[in-house]
């Protein structure tokens, strides 16, 4: 078979420029046609290439593709791919090569890869590699669709037919000749790859060698720029610089293999041996990894790995930080207190942007606090250390999948009430035309701006599932151009289960489960995945106008299917669309203050917290409802009196402001009338079996100054258990909080003096004053 000449000039033009092809092979003979380009590549490159290649492990093969399969396995010497230089990988295993580099890529099934394997599997390809995707029907599915018309414009994108002949306009001009596009620096350090990493290794010592001063570094960069490998080498560093204790914190002990591996390098440069001058503890989870380091040879040095939410024992000499983008910025704040911080981080990728913690706690950091002052320090990796400058294929990536989205700015400052409210067609959105792209990109550039973690996939989910949308406010336009958004909503529709447990539905589930209501299934419901507001526009009632919004948009529900009536435009206002009848509206969502105060001035009511804390995030995962067409305030009064049952085991570490808002959601007048009815039929009776005759006795000393308050502390959650379970309120918002720490989460009267910011006498007078009304009341 004769090979077009064009073929031959693209490897040989991306080999020179340090670049990667990319060639997609059409037909049901595709496969056959990889060792065409494996052998090209191998003549090229003058040696044998070694090979990933990605399959779907779920995919079904007719008889025909499983004798291909069986042919091409025998005619593996005539390809000359050795199964040696064959690395074969599921998608579904696609992480076990993170990290790993190969001159050829195959993506087999390439209509069933997802937006995050595919970027992962392409990120190990070195500059003058090869991919080639297996493309034997087109998916009809929608992300797809762009992914396929993404292909077919690039100019860089090589199409064969099953007889390797060009089937797409195609032309070189995209590779321009640059000259050299390879590190040629003189590196001071030889374990560098690029200029850009030594000198940032080099900056990294510097900072160091000042332990008189509090340091801050932040390395920042894409993926593939090396900076988990130079943080590695300035930890190899920091032990000749004496350091004695150095922790190394991530939010999963495989982000930090690469930078082991690189202190390891690093020490065994500078002449230490294992065993003689260095000791490796290890530990097993799916793989191996390096969890510390015990340097012996001039005094013990410690180099060991904690996860965020370990309980360090003392601030070490040295703290270093990767991946800092995916720790939950409360914890970062914590963890900065050491006097030398090293940090890096992935600010855009598949692995999750880090534009939160870019936009907010960088510039944070950047101004000087007079109290605590340090010295901040911005180090940026830009060059990529397996491809070289502007490689055509990182450019496709990172446009077809969002990977680097735009800050957009907005000059005007509109009031909430005159934004106007859309839906957005997804058809549209992600058909590939240039006006949608645009609108699309600025879309998820909100959504990464106000949320750490945004992946590739996020898109995926938004265009294929067909109970995922979207609805925008935008700001009134007066001119014909693309509207600016101001705050986008992602919503799923849940609820109507019918038949066995699917994926999706995630509330009607768990709550099904939680209050042994197999009824709730039943319900219809919208799930408010996120709401992101434009950084601009943050605090400024935004958020809470898109709330509105929806919940005046679903009220007008009266069917059972969600349908568009118009397919072509872009934007549709909620009159254009057929909406079902929904029950209740609800968030799933990391708990804290911030997020708890904007869903509770909006009528959300919390119904569920979950007993574990998510290891991603820090956060406790909770449910919060808001009744539409039903009524479900008993999930909340249950909710109430399990969550006071169990907040000193469980939620002591929670903060009383945070606690007094879970309990106080729905006041005495919003009780359901016969519940409260019962409750204040409760009388003395009830307190003489709860406290007997010497623990009112007790009481009374107390009162009456007679005893100190270790007399009674044990009857404080008795008192405490009685007046928030019966939502009584006789006691001042001070009392009240004061109450909650003590009785209910347990806290000590010097925890509560801190928490709160008053004097230990103040606390102590606030709980004497607490069981006095107590006893008031109740007559006792």
């Amino acid at each position: 078979m004769q090979t077009d000449r064009r073929v031959v000039d693209t490897i040989k033009q991306a080999v020179d420029q340090n670049h990667r092809s990319f060639f997609v092979l059409t037909g049901d003979n595709s496969k056959n046609n990889v060792h065409v380009l494996y052998n090209l590549l191998s003549e090229r490159c003058s040696f044998l290439p070694s090979v990933l290649w990605c399959y779907c492990k779920k995919s079904k093969k007719s008889k025909n593709s499983e004798e291909k399969r069986k042919k091409i396995k025998k005619d593996d010497t005539r390809c000359r791919i050795n199964d040696d230089d064959i690395k074969k990988v599921s998608y579904q295993e696609a992480d076990i090569v993170m990290g790993n580099t190969y001159e050829m890529l195959v993506l087999e099934n390439f209509e069933k890869i997802s937006p995050n394997t595919l970027a992962k599997t392409i990120e190990t390809v070195k500059g003058g590699g090869l991919i080639a995707v297996l493309m034997d029907n087109k998916d009809c599915s929608t992300f797809n669709t762009r992914i396929y018309k993404s292909l077919c414009e690039s100019g860089h994108v090589v199409f064969l037919d099953q007889d390797m002949k060009l089937t797409s306009k195609f032309c070189l001009t995209g590779w321009k000749v640059q000259g050299e596009n390879k590190n040629t620096a003189v590196l001071k350090n030889e374990l560098c790859v690029t200029a850009d990493q030594d000198n940032a290794v080099t900056q990294l010592g510097q900072i160091m060698m000042d332990r008189s001063n509090k340091n801050i570094a932040l390395l920042k960069a894409s993926r593939g720029r090396g900076k988990s490998a130079a943080l590695g080498l300035a930890v190899s560093d920091a032990i000749e610089l004496k350091y004695s204790i150095i922790y190394v914190v991530a939010p999963h002990i495989e982000n930090v293999k690469m930078l082991f591996e690189f202190v390891l390098r690093g020490l065994r440069g500078k002449g230490y041996k294992e065993n003689a001058d260095f000791e490796i503890t290890r530990v097993f989870k799916g793989r191996s990894y390096v969890q510390k380091i015990v340097i012996k040879k001039h005094h013990r040095q410690i180099i060991e790995y904690h996860g965020f939410l370990d309980r360090m024992d003392r601030y070490p000499d040295l703290l270093v930080v990767d991946e800092a983008a995916a720790i939950p910025l409360p914890i970062l704040k914590e963890l900065i207190r050491a006097n030398i911080v090293l940090m890096a981080s992935t600010m855009d990728g598949y692995e999750g942007t880090g534009r939160s913690l870019s936009m907010r706690f960088i510039e944070k950091l950047k101004r000087k606090d007079k109290k605590n002052p340090y010295i901040f320090s911005e180090i940026e990796l830009s060059e990529s250390i397996r491809y070289g400058i502007n490689d055509p294929v990182e450019e496709w990536l990172n446009a077809v999948l969002i990977l680097k989205p735009t800050d957009y700015k907005n000059k005007l400052c509109p009031s909430p009430d005159t934004c106007q409210f859309f839906f957005v067609n997804k058809k549209t959105l992600f058909s590939y035309h240039k006006v949608s792209e645009l609108f699309l990109k600025q879309m998820m550039s909100i959504f990464v701006s106000s949320h750490y973690k945004n992946t590739p996939d996020d898109l995926k989910i938004i265009a294929d599932e067909p109970d995922h949308h979207v609805f925008v406010l935008l700001a009134p336009e007066k001119e014909k151009k693309l509207p600016r958004i101001i705050c986008a909503a992602h919503i799923a529709l849940e609820g109507n289960v019918k038949g066995e447990r699917r994926d999706g539905n995630l509330i009607p589930w768990t709550l099904s489960e939680q209050f042994l209501e197999k009824d709730f299934l039943k319900q219809r419901g919208c799930r408010v995945v996120r709401i992101a507001v434009h950084p601009d526009y943050q605090n400024m009632r935004y958020g809470t106008k898109m709330v509105e919004m929806l919940v005046e948009t679903f009220s007008r529900g009266c069917g059972d299917i969600f349908e568009v009536k118009c397919t072509d435009a872009l934007l549709l206002p909620g009159e254009e669309l057929l909406l079902p009848k929904i029950d209740w509206l609800g968030v799933s969502m990391g708990l804290n203050t911030q997020i708890f105060k904007f869903w509770g001035r909006n009528g959300f009511y919390p119904v569920y917290i979950k007993q574990t804390l998510n290891f991603n995030t820090g956060d406790y995962t909770s449910i919060l409802l808001k009744n539409m067409n039903q009524n479900f305030d008993r999930f909340y009064f249950i909710f109430r009196e399990r969550f006071l049952n169990m907040i000193n085991f469980l939620w002591s570490d929670f903060s009383i402001e945070l606690c007094m808002m879970l309990i106080k959601v729905k006041q005495k007048d919003q009780i359901d009338t016969e519940k409260e009815n019962s409750y204040n039929k409760q009388t003395e009776t009830k307190y003489g079996a709860n406290l007997g005759p010497f623990d009112i006795k007790r009481l009374e000393s107390y009162v009456n100054g007679y005893s100190e308050l270790n007399v009674v502390y044990d009857l404080i959650p008795v008192i405490a258990r009685d007046y928030f379970n019966n939502a009584r309120n006789f006691l001042s918002v001070a009392q009240e909080l004061i109450l909650l720490a003590a009785g209910c989460q347990m806290k000590s009267v010097n925890t509560i003096s801190k928490e709160l910011d008053i004097t230990k006498d103040q606390v102590q007078m606030l709980i004497k004053k607490n069981v006095s009304k107590f006893m008031d009341r109740n007559k006792i």
